[in-house]
């Protein structure tokens, strides 16, 4: 980035002041600090420039083009959900944060797909698809705060995409502000809107996974699939060893049952759930294997009850089940003293997801100046179901 010494030269400030408005400029150094890292508290963050809280795609190519002629970095971010360090500042950048770049701009019902800005965030987009009678399948741990934009620029994936697949089968198309020695600051269109698509290079799948390396997401066409009918159903093993519950999985495979979900939690992770919320979680497992099949009916049913025989198949099954909560939870419980045998659970017994919830900083007596995660997630939890303000630095979405 250029100095900005000598008499008569512009600021990197100053540049992206003269195409701004007023409120999209950060420079308060508290809430520039927050919004240069993203969860990975372990990666190095450098120290940005500036921020801008982008509202238009006007607004992203004004702030690409002034920092292309200043030869500053940028680093585009959406809620900071990310483990990775991927939104992490650099030295002199302008951290570029299109979170408030957040609406649902189209459903197609009639072609299954939806276009939305970056910063809208996951399950907003799953809630209002879904008043359609449709589905956006990924579901990364961070969906109820991660933004599309950063799905799209990890490629996230989540519990279901063992048999949905992962963000990068349902990008479409999207518009991008790119760079270049010519056509820094331009807005391009990549991709499409119907489902067949084979002419030319997959550029759009080049940039799914990209993390703004090769330009800025302004709009993703999303491709949609019809909600799914009925309660899906759930089937849990508890294994005596990791290999025995690595077998099943093997076989399950093997068999060619596909749960939409499959995941294993050993030994480890259930001493510290159990000791978190004391469910009564069998003491004598090393792990659980979880499997969740999501189509109704007879055929939900008969390979509900196939992957379980093929978790007791030569006896490695210990046996357990998933029960709903009340206040509508998932939760692991044992079902009895020495339960022999997995079993697919009755229709509605679970619909949630099985995973652990992160405890709230509040529930593990947290002081309330310690910004780590665990706060931040708490904060923004509260603040989404309206009972408190969200913090002050905008931390949301990966």
């Amino acid at each position: 980035m250029k100095s900005a010494h000598e008499p008569g030269e512009v600021t990197l400030i100053e540049a992206l002041s003269r195409g701004l408005p007023g409120d999209r400029l950060v420079v308060d150094p508290d809430v520039l600090a927050a919004i240069s890292h993203d969860e990975a508290e372990w990666a190095p963050a450098g120290k940005a420039v500036a921020g801008v809280r982008a509202r238009t795609e006007a607004e992203v190519q004004h702030v690409v083009r002034a920092c292309a002629e200043l030869g500053a970095a940028i680093v585009p971010r959406g809620a900071g959900t990310g483990l990775s360090g991927g939104a992490n500042a650099v030295g002199g950048c302008v951290i570029l944060d299109l979170s408030r770049m957040n609406q649902v701009l189209e459903i197609d019902p009639d072609n299954l797909v939806c276009v939305v800005q970056p910063g809208a965030v996951n399950n907003d987009v799953k809630a209002a698809v879904a008043e359609h009678g449709l589905w956006y399948p990924p579901d990364p741990a961070s969906a109820p705060w991660s933004t599309i934009g950063g799905n799209v620029a990890t490629n996230a994936g989540g519990l279901c995409c063992l048999k949905y697949g992962v963000t990068r089968d349902y990008v479409l198309g999207l518009r991008a502000v790119v760079g270049g020695p010519v056509a820094y600051g331009d807005a391009v269109r990549l991709g499409r809107r119907t489902t067949k698509g084979v002419a030319g290079l997959d550029l759009v799948g080049l940039f799914v996974g990209s993390e703004g390396t090769l330009g800025v997401v302004t709009e993703v066409t999303l491709r949609l699939r019809p909600a799914l009918a009925g309660t899906p159903r759930t089937v849990v093993g508890a294994f005596p060893d990791l290999v025995s519950s690595g077998q099943a999985v093997a076989q399950i495979t093997r068999r060619g049952l596909t749960p939409a979900v499959l995941e294993l939690l050993d030994r480890a992770c259930l001493e510290a759930v159990e000791e978190w919320k004391h469910l009564g979680i069998d003491a004598d497992a090393a792990a659980l294997l979880l499997a969740r099949v999501g189509h109704p009916g007879d055929s939900g049913a008969a390979e509900a009850s196939a992957i379980a025989a093929t978790m007791n198949r030569g006896g490695r099954a210990m046996g357990g089940a998933v029960h709903r909560r009340r206040g509508g939870r998932g939760a692991v419980r044992r079902q009895a003293a020495g339960l022999p045998r997995a079993r697919a659970t009755r229709p509605g017994a679970h619909r949630g997801r099985l995973r652990a919830q992160v405890p709230s900083a509040r529930d593990a007596g947290a002081d309330q100046h310690d910004r780590g995660p665990a706060w931040r997630a708490d904060r923004h939890r509260r603040a989404r179901r309206g009972r408190e303000p969200a913090p002050v630095p905008d931390h949301a979405a990966g």
